[in-house]
């Protein structure tokens, strides 16, 4: 069953950027992916420590579990930042 936030454009926005964060991270572009998604995901409201922990999965090029995180937090279940 599709979910209701799921049908939202920020749901979509999400995964489009989450498959932007693959590509930023094959090609190296860490700072352009970064200064990106501190654009994006705050404009989407993911808080500041769930960005910093993005942040870090992206130097460890972890591209899948970025994207599955950060959609998790667009559905309602924001980790903790700490």
């Amino acid at each position: 069953m599709v979910k209701e936030n799921e049908r939202s454009g920020s749901f979509h926005q999400a995964r489009e950027y989450g498959n932007l964060a693959q590509i930023c991270v094959e090609n190296s572009e860490t700072t352009y992916l970064v200064r990106r998604l501190q654009g994006v995901y705050l404009s989407l409201g993911v808080r500041i420590g769930v960005l910093n922990k993005c942040t870090d999965l992206i130097k460890n090029f972890r591209f899948e579990i970025i994207k599955t995180y950060l959609l998790g937090c667009r559905r309602g279940h924001v980790f903790s930042s700490t």
